[in-house]
């Protein structure tokens, strides 16, 4: 029942009827300072979702193609960068999510309670998303994917100068 629902939605979304992906695409191409929020909102939009499915093979299937027909044919400069920020979104989410094949496996190897796994990997995937986000924001503004990789290599590098100090302070 679900799978019928699925096709029927995306029949009447394609091409021959409503052209979704044409109208985003022409809403998108009107609003060219719409553009340079899509990397970030694509991360964004992937972690939460592969967080609540659990999958993010899942996530590339539903919002690479969204992607593609948004920005395939006005932004296709931002394109590339916005598939990278579903990517990566996407496998965020998943490490995060409690209900993920990967996560509940990786504790049961571990041999721990599985609650507790997400516990302990729940600051580190807040600290790299975090860092990932700045740099997607940082390419969005720059519309260059080195300054924005630049970026986020340098608010991870700072966070973990930052850290560092507080645990020497600590320990005095």
């Amino acid at each position: 029942f679900i799978l019928c629902l699925a096709w029927t939605l995306s029949g009447i979304c394609s091409k021959e009827y409503l052209n979704l992906g044409g109208f985003v695409g022409t809403v998108v191409a009107a609003n060219a300072g719409v553009v340079m929020f899509l990397p970030p909102l694509f991360f964004l939009v992937a972690a939460g979702l592969a967080f609540a499915t659990g999958t993010s093979w899942g996530t590339f299937g539903i919002l690479i193609p969204i992607a593609i027909a948004v920005l395939g044919q006005t932004a296709p400069d931002i394109l590339v960068v916005s598939v990278a920020a579903i990517l990566s979104g996407a496998v965020c989410g998943d490490h995060a999510s409690p209900i993920s094949d990967t996560t509940i496996l990786a504790s049961a190897g571990a041999q721990c309670h599985h609650l507790d796994h997400v516990s302990t990997q729940l600051p580190y995937v807040a600290v790299v998303a975090s860092c990932s986000l700045i740099g997607y924001i940082a390419d969005g503004l720059t519309e260059n994917g080195y300054i924005g990789l630049a970026v986020g290599i340098v608010s991870l590098a700072v966070f973990m100068l930052v850290l560092s100090s507080r645990v020497t302070s600590a320990e005095r």
